[in-house]
């Protein structure tokens, strides 16, 4: 009886030891299978240090081989046994042992491709990274120098940035350079210049890399179960939630993928930073001024200013001339050799009042006769003279044609002249540039002309001996206007016409209402005198 009940409990049992025995052969099998692939695509130095993944194959194996049988068992539910592969994948993936990176190859195969492996370095992957500072003669032949030096050895340049000129030039140039030939590189841009500073740094990213890399095999793995439970797909349903869930996967393999290419091809090609900048005496950068004057006659001291800087084997590179309010203003850049730029500085600060000076030298000036020095020199007029006339004429433009003949006989000239209509007259504006001697008398000349409505006269400041026409007078010649008496006498007439009306107004409604009034009283007496005759 015993016996009986016992095998009627192992009865029970047999159906699931015999499913845990097959499973356990397919896995055995599968990881054999896995085990030989990985022997054929790998050293034996790989093979030793991935030893643990036959046993992690073998854990992973039932859970594939039971979800193949459940696939097969439910084909009427594909999305259902989608999601038993996902978390079959998903175990496999955290049961996985982490395995050291695949060989280095040159080639990918689209944008899920395996990504090549980084050299080796002492069996670690790091990311170098160096920084040096060169001072060197010349700036950018020493630029073009570094780009050599990274690109002879099979490196690349990514950025390239100049500042600056003369002395004042540096460089900063960014290249990338191979892993093993770091110290070689490194070698070749020391003897480029006297080094001042120089540092680097390491990056061990050798545990990022096999996580990435076992990500990727799992991942790959859940892609093609998908793949598989794609094609056994019978409603258009499932195939949609199973094309879903590859797109997914794929996205999350392409980005671990590019992670595991920059990575990769970062510890393949070190960073080198090379700042450049030149010694502490500039030998080749010319010292340069600039000096700003006060003076009655700005075109008789330009004169000679250009003179000397001649006399001294210079030249005058450019010259402009302009107002600024009513000032004459002149600037000039002179070039004369470097050891003459002093002198020309105490000479031309002596012409004038210096309202600024100012001097740059960085170390030995240059030997040479050469004239590369700078010096900017601004010429202002300390002389304020103008003048504005307004005029009321019968013609003003004949006014305005006698106003500047008789300006440009005494030496000046017409800055602008404007002729405009306004309230239906002709009107004349002008700006005439004089000499200031010359300013009194044409106010006069232009007050015989018509009537002046409006007249100002100012001068400030030092008289210039040169007597140049410096002095500005606005002109503004317009006919007369005189008083407006048909206006005037319109409003007159239409106040005392308002007056009158509003006058007949109140006197019809005071009558109106005394005639209202009398009629009531009239009334009221009528009505009394009835009564009494009734009575």
């Amino acid at each position: 009886m015993n016996i009986l009940r016992w095998r009627g409990k192992f009865s029970g049992a047999m159906p699931l030891a015999g499913l845990m025995a097959i499973a356990m052969v397919m896995a055995m099998a599968l990881s054999c299978g896995g085990a030989a692939e990985f022997a054929d695509g790998e050293s034996a130095e790989t093979q030793a240090a991935s030893a643990p993944a036959p046993a992690t194959a073998a854990t992973a194996a039932p859970a594939s081989a039971m979800t193949d049988d459940r696939a097969g068992a439910a084909g009427a539910d594909p999305a259902g046994v989608a999601v038993e592969i996902e978390q079959a994948a998903v175990a496999q993936s955290a049961a996985a042992a982490p395995t050291p990176a695949p060989a280095a190859s040159s080639a990918t195969n689209g944008p899920g491709a395996a990504p090549p492996a980084p050299a080796q370095q002492s069996g670690r992957q790091r990311i170098v990274e160096a920084r040096l500072t060169l001072e060197v003669e010349r700036i950018d032949p020493a630029a073009q120098q570094v780009a050599n030096a990274a690109t002879q050895r099979g490196g690349w340049v990514e950025s390239t940035q100049l500042f600056g000129e003369g002395g004042y030039r540096s460089a900063t140039v960014s290249i990338r350079a191979p892993a093993e030939r770091l110290d070689e590189t490194m070698d070749a841009l020391r003897a480029l210049g006297r080094t001042l500073d120089e540092s680097s740094s390491a990056t061990d990213v050798t545990d990022r890399l096999i996580d990435n890399d076992a990500r990727l095999k799992a991942w790959r793995t859940q892609e093609e179960r998908l793949i598989t439970l794609l094609e056994n797909a019978t409603t258009v349903e499932d195939i949609i939630e199973v094309e879903k869930r590859i797109a997914e996967v794929r996205a999350d393999i392409e980005q671990v993928a590019a992670t595991q290419r920059s990575l990769a091809n970062r510890v393949a090609a070190s960073l080198i930073t090379v700042h450049l900048q030149l010694p502490g005496r500039f030998a080749a950068d010319p010292p340069n001024g600039s000096l700003s004057l006060f003076a009655a006659d700005p075109d008789s001291i330009a004169d000679a200013i250009a003179r000397r800087v001649t006399g001294m084997n210079g030249y005058i590179g450019q010259r402009s001339e302009y107002r600024q309010d009513r000032s004459r203003v002149i600037e000039l850049a002179a070039y004369v050799p470097s050891g003459d730029l002093a002198a020309l500085m105490d000479y031309a600060g002596g012409l004038g009042e210096v309202r600024d000076r100012q001097f740059h030298s960085v170390g030995t000036p240059p030997a040479d006769a050469a004239p590369n020095a700078r010096l900017s020199i601004t010429v202002s007029a300390n002389v304020e003279v103008g003048a504005s006339l307004q005029l009321e004429t019968a013609d003003p433009v004949a006014a305005a044609a006698a106003i500047r003949a008789q300006a440009e006989s005494g030496g000046g000239f017409t800055e602008s002249y404007r002729e405009s209509m306004e309230d239906d007259a002709l009107q004349v504006r002008m700006e005439l540039a004089v000499k200031p001697a010359e300013l009194r008398g044409l106010l006069d000349y232009a007050a015989t002309l018509g009537e002046p409505t409006y007249s100002e006269l100012t001068i400030a400041g030092q008289q210039s001996a040169a007597a140049a026409p410096n002095a500005r007078l606005t002109v503004s010649v317009a006919p007369p206007t005189g008083f407006p008496w048909l206006l005037f006498a319109g409003i007159l007439a239409g106040s005392v016409a308002l007056s009158l009306a509003i006058t007949a107004g109140v006197v019809w409604l005071l009558s109106a209402r005394s005639r209202a009034y009398a009629r009531r009283i009239g009334l009221t007496a009528g009505d009394d005198g009835a009564d009494a005759k009734s009575e």
